[in-house]
């Protein structure tokens, strides 16, 4: 019994993590060689001021801005679609532009706010990034507000682009509550 909590222990010190100026908190896990997992927790009052989110990952040799991002995008409540930014305006869906939805496993818990899904380091999809351990890349996160099922664009307040590692022990901008 000891033996399996330390190993449960030990499997939740074993995530990136970034907590992102919105009081949300995106969590990162490597569980075996092909596949990466990812937890956004969102504050409940996200909900109430927004309509969707977005979190996104490019590589550094990407440059500035949204474009070539691949994006997990949120409409608020429902599960993540598999976008593709094209330019630094509304992403498109992978399936729309040729590729795939490589979203595994999608889960949203209405209780904490948190949604959970995996994705393969490398799908093979010319549309994803590939999700390499350790490897830095630029995190892009944004929220806006919805117009029936129209995504409307982000104020400059509501979005940012942040220098990350996907590494299990990278901690960035979290607070430790005492």
């Amino acid at each position: 019994m000891k033996y399996l909590l330390i190993l449960c222990l030990l499997g939740l010190a074993l995530s990136g993590r970034i907590c992102l100026p919105k009081g949300w908190t995106l969590e990162w896990s490597f569980p075996d060689s092909l596949n990466i997992d990812f937890k956004l927790t969102l504050l409940s009052d996200t909900l109430d001021e927004f309509g969707w989110v977005g979190i996104g990952l490019k590589y550094d040799e990407d440059g500035s801005g949204m474009t070539g991002a691949d994006i997990n995008n949120f409409i608020l409540t429902d599960n993540p679609s598999d976008r593709y930014a094209e330019s630094n305006g509304e992403p498109t869906l992978d399936t729309d532009l040729g590729g795939d939805d490589n979203i595994i496993n999608p889960v949203y818990d209405s209780a904490t706010f948190t949604y959970t899904w995996s994705r393969l380091v490398v799908s093979g999809d010319v549309y994803d990034k590939e999700y390499i351990k350790d490897d830095p890349y630029q995190l892009l996160w944004a929220c806006g507000q919805m117009s029936g099922d129209v995504q409307l664009k982000h104020d400059s307040d509501n979005r940012d682009i942040i220098d990350i590692v996907l590494s299990e022990d990278f901690d960035k901008d979290c607070v430790v509550e005492a």
